[in-house]
């Protein structure tokens, strides 16, 4: 998303958008969340009856019918329940090796850029000549640098330097204002 996006979109587009990539494991648990919650609304709503009427009336036909339903509603209870947690395990793994690699990139790479400003130590590597078509560059150096994070994944930066000594003195005047 782009910050035009963020001024533009309703809050509520913005938090869909995040869902797009994982839109029927969305689709499943708000699903599951409806009928887990339509079977407990219906649980005293069906006993007020059965205890108010089919009882007193002795219509006990009509009693064990729907209890039966009312058991297989709640063995389907159950299962969106047990569908319904296994989701939000595996949307919570994804988040939680999504901050990881997160907290990894940003480990990594507060190597490169020292809060204290220390300077960076590269490890200095072959000298080589970069062709860019219209123009060439000789003499560049190719750097590294090892970083890892608390965890002890490891990544090798890499860098293409050129010192800025070896360029000819400039003897032009300064036309600057």
């Amino acid at each position: 998303m782009t910050t035009q996006d963020y001024r533009t979109r309703s809050p509520l587009r913005i938090f869909l958008s995040y869902f797009k990539p994982h839109w029927k494991l969305f689709t499943l648990d708000i699903s599951c969340a409806v009928l887990i919650a339509m079977v407990d609304l219906a649980f005293p709503l069906i006993s007020r009856t059965a205890l108010y009427h089919w009882l007193p009336e002795k219509n006990y036909r009509v009693f064990f019918i729907v209890m039966a339903v009312v058991a297989l509603a709640f063995v389907l209870l159950m299962l969106f329940l047990a569908l319904f947690t296994v989701s939000l395990r595996f949307a919570r793994r994804a988040s939680v090796q999504a901050q990881t690699t997160r907290d990894n990139a940003y480990t990594l790479t507060g190597e490169l850029y020292p809060a204290t400003g220390d300077k960076v130590e590269w490890t200095p590597g072959d000298e080589t000549t970069l062709n860019f078509g219209s123009f060439t560059v000789q003499n560049v150096q190719l750097q590294t640098k090892e970083t890892t994070t608390e965890n002890g994944a490891a990544h090798t930066f890499t860098r293409y330097y050129k010192d800025a000594n070896c360029y000819p003195a400039d003897n032009k005047e300064d036309t600057t204002p």
